[in-house]
């Protein structure tokens, strides 16, 4: 049952997909040649899964939202607990799937990514579920326009403020 929404919100994301996939080669690669005295791999990996996360979960919710899907699913026999639980589930299989790609990338490419071990796994998906762990409460309570401009400032302003306080 999950299973069939996850992959309704992978059909929703797919336009997105081939774009975002490129994103996340392209993106770790830059972002740790700007942050070089960090050896930034973790961080890079860690932005960019952030970024990717919110840009096709907020495609999905806006396509929702445009069509009023979410009034229509609540129509047919899907509890409010499996759509919602399948909204973590979507998040969890776009985060393996960047890992992956990320896993991949490192391993070709010559230009010094790292790859990752467990713990900065386990960093990265605590990260995202404490982010999406606030995300997607909110998102229902309020709806998605609501919550659009609070989580668009917070996300897009992290990488002009994280390098800062890292440093």
């Amino acid at each position: 049952m999950l299973i069939s929404l996850v992959r309704k919100d992978l059909l929703i994301a797919k336009k997105y997909l081939l774009l975002m996939f490129i994103f996340a080669i392209v993106g770790p690669i830059f972002i740790s040649s700007e942050l070089k005295f960090l050896n930034g791999s973790f961080i890079s990996f860690l932005i960019t899964v952030l970024f990717l996360e919110y840009i096709i979960f907020n495609s999905v919710s806006m396509a929702e939202d445009k069509y009023k899907g979410s009034a229509l699913l609540c129509t047919t026999p899907y509890t409010r607990d499996a759509i919602v639980r399948a909204k973590y589930l979507f998040v969890l299989v776009i985060f393996i799937m960047s890992l992956i790609t990320y896993t991949i990338t490192a391993s070709v490419t010559p230009l010094g990514l790292d790859r990752l071990n467990i713990t900065n796994v386990g960093i990265s998906l605590l990260t995202l579920s404490f982010f999406f762990g606030v995300l997607i409460p909110v998102q229902f309570k309020f709806g998605y326009e609501k919550t659009k401009m609070i989580f668009f400032f917070v996300v897009f302003l992290t990488p002009f403020i994280f390098p800062t306080i890292v440093q």
